[in-house]
């Protein structure tokens, strides 16, 4: 298996660890950089300086006339915070150099210089040196030196330096997350504008431009697509609606022929099977028909009304059917649309239940909820994402009570749903049964730019 490198996937992040990346390295690099050459700095001055200061009490010994003077400059020596040892020049130190007085000068300011480098600012014992200069040719003056204790610590400046840095670089990440925003919301906005489309929207408001030259031809692109694509349906919709409006005519014949058959079974047989044709043809004409144009007007009806109408109509043709509601829902939908859409999943309910269900409800978001409830067999994970399908039956699966249909009742709820800014979802009942919940939103919500109201899209069964 071949492993991936470690990198958001997500493009807003992409682009601001892009932005922000090498703005930190640099920070951490000019940090440490600046850092190391600051704590080398200070160490060459801090070695010159105190070089300086230990000629200038070398002097003091070198120009004594007297006991009393030297004993003087020596206790400068000590008030300055060094050991003064006097001594005479051998031919050991001659070969050190110390008869050449510019040598022995660098020697001294490299001496201090490492043991400013050697303070670590955290010791107890601090380091310390001997320092060697030459009163003259016979007289040698050691001072002992300690390590500084005024010098930072190399990892203490290090982390001060890092500290301003990224304060300072604090505004480029900031405006490195702000400017990602700016090119990746777009993006997402026609990310949702894509998950939310549909053939029954307008074209020219499915995708809005952004405000750059690339997103707007990308929506006027996508905007093109989605018109060849609606063009496209539309196409082959006329053309089966034509087909099957050329075979009424042909069945309508038969039907005559059949009518006038003697053998009264072999008649029986062949009205039923062009009664079958029949409603094949108007069950696919209505579904085209919804599917593809602007059926029915939107006005504000009674829902509970609308369902009770519904429910009588099934009760009278004998189906044990009821409703449970209050007393009063109205909503801004298309009525015809609906009363089709609740026929077909109550008709659907009829072919393998006994006892039905009808409940309305509203939740304080305003998303009205018609469950159609059964007591039948029920359906398994994988036919409920399948008969949604067009033309898909399941009749084949489950013991049918009456003659099926031809699989587009549970097709055209859902595309009546998807009208209504919601989905049609199937769930189990215990301890056996079906319920298909159907779930909708007023039309007037739908006309705002409000996300929860173009919930269109199909929820996980």
């Amino acid at each position: 298996m071949k492993r991936k490198l470690f990198f958001p996937s997500s493009m807003k992040m992409q682009i601001f660890l892009l932005s922000v990346i090498p703005v930190l390295a640099l920070a951490v690099f000019v940090a440490v950089v600046g850092s190391f050459s600051d704590i080398k700095q200070k160490q060459k001055e801090w070695a010159s300086f105190t070089f300086g200061q230990l000629l200038m009490l070398a002097d003091g010994v070198r120009y004594a006339n007297s006991d009393t003077e030297r004993d003087a400059a020596f206790r400068a020596i000590v008030r300055a915070g060094f050991m003064g040892e006097l001594r005479d020049a051998t031919k050991e130190d001659d070969a050190l150099g110390t008869d050449r007085p510019e040598e022995l000068h660098d020697h001294s300011i490299n001496t201090l210089t490492e043991l400013a480098a050697q303070a670590t600012g955290t010791e107890t014992a601090w380091p310390n040196s001997e320092v060697t200069i030459a009163l003259d040719k016979s007289r040698l003056l050691i001072i002992k030196v300690s390590a500084p204790r005024n010098l930072h610590a190399y990892g203490r400046n290090l982390a001060v330096d890092i500290f301003w840095i990224t304060l300072l670089t604090t505004p480029v990440l900031g405006l490195s997350l702000y400017l990602s925003f700016l090119i990746t919301h777009p993006l997402t906005r026609f990310t949702q504008m894509a998950h939310n489309a549909s053939l029954n929207d307008e074209i020219s408001n499915s995708f809005i431009a952004g405000d750059t030259c690339e997103l707007r031809s990308l929506a006027e692109s996508l905007n093109m697509m989605k018109l060849r694509v609606k063009k496209v349906v539309e196409h082959r919709a006329q053309m089966l609606r034509a087909m099957a409006h050329d075979l009424r005519t042909p069945l309508t014949r038969l039907r005559m022929r059949a009518e006038w058959c003697p053998d009264l079974e072999l008649q029986h047989q062949m009205l039923l099977d062009i009664d079958t044709v029949t409603s094949m043809i108007d069950e696919s004409m209505a579904y085209l028909k919804d599917m593809t144009a602007d059926v029915g007007l939107a006005h504000r009806s009674d829902l509970t009304s609308l369902l009770q109408t519904i429910v009588s109509g099934f009760s009278d043709m004998g189906v044990a059917i009821s409703f449970s509601g209050p007393a009063r829902l109205p909503l801004t939908c298309k009525p015809r649309l609906l009363a089709r859409a609740v026929s077909n999943l109550v008709e659907n309910a009829s072919r393998y239940a006994e006892k039905i269900e009808v409940v309305l409800t509203q939740d304080p978001d305003g998303e009205v909820t018609i469950a159609v409830n059964d007591n039948g067999p029920g359906l398994s994970n994988d036919l409920k994402l399948k008969v949604m399908e067009p033309f898909f039956k399941a009749d084949d699966t489950r013991p049918v009570r009456n003659h099926g249909g031809v699989g587009l009742g549970l097709a055209i709820a859902y595309g009546v749903a998807g009208r209504h800014g919601g989905t049609l979802t199937l769930h189990d009942r215990q301890p056996h049964g079906l319920s298909a919940r159907l779930t909708i939103r007023s039309l007037d919500e739908l006309k705002q730019p409000n996300p929860a109201a173009s919930s269109g899209t199909r929820k996980p069964i």
